[in-house]
């Protein structure tokens, strides 16, 4: 299993570098990963800072990343969202 940091994430969500953003693809779709909360928080800080993301468009980002079978959260209890 992989550690991924919030580049990883976010070069996948804001696809902003083509090169960096399909590694980061292929790691999140085709290797176990393991998001920490830290980095989940660190993302969230960077797309609303740098990417003027809304905070229903990095929810929903995040959300979907969450639901793939290979990649887990450190403490997936913690990171619950009401819809």
């Amino acid at each position: 299993m992989h550690l991924v940091d919030a580049n990883i994430i976010l070069r996948y969500l804001f696809k902003d570098n083509p090169e960096m953003s399909q590694k980061a693809k292929n790691i999140l779709r085709n290797q176990d990963v393991l998001i920490l909360t830290q980095v989940i928080a660190e993302t969230i800080y960077v797309a609303e800072g740098v990417y003027n993301a809304t905070r229903q468009e990095i929810v929903d980002a995040l959300l979907d990343i969450f639901t793939f079978d290979n990649v887990y959260l450190e403490h997936d209890v913690i990171v619950t969202i009401n819809r």
